[in-house]
């Protein structure tokens, strides 16, 4: 693949992520409108997303091995970088405006 496509990619696939982004809080409070709260609607975010991985994993072949010095940062990265900020931002959405929360 030539520079230029690779560049092509990575630009349809941040606006994808981006309108993903956007969309998230709007769905979010349509959930909470509809009875549920921060906490299961993110467990069941990251079931479907789980669920998706899985299957692209599976589907591409690719190994899931890791060291144990990667099991450490990943479960790092995970626990604060990941799902604290989410619980947070989800939370946050029940109390302010979901375009201030994202900011």
């Amino acid at each position: 693949m030539d520079k230029s496509s690779n560049k092509i990619k990575g630009i349809f696939y941040i606006a994808v992520a981006s309108i993903a982004f956007g969309i998230m809080p709007i769905l979010a409070k349509l959930a909470y409108k509809g009875g549920a709260n921060p906490i299961n609607t993110l467990a069941l975010r990251f079931t479907f997303a789980s669920i998706i991985l899985f299957i692209y994993i599976k589907t591409k072949k690719l190994s899931l091995r890791v060291s144990k010095e990667q099991i450490k940062l990943i479960l790092f990265m995970g626990v604060i970088g990941y799902s604290m900020t989410s619980i947070l931002l989800f939370i946050a959405y029940n109390y302010i405006d979901v375009g201030i929360a994202g900011m």
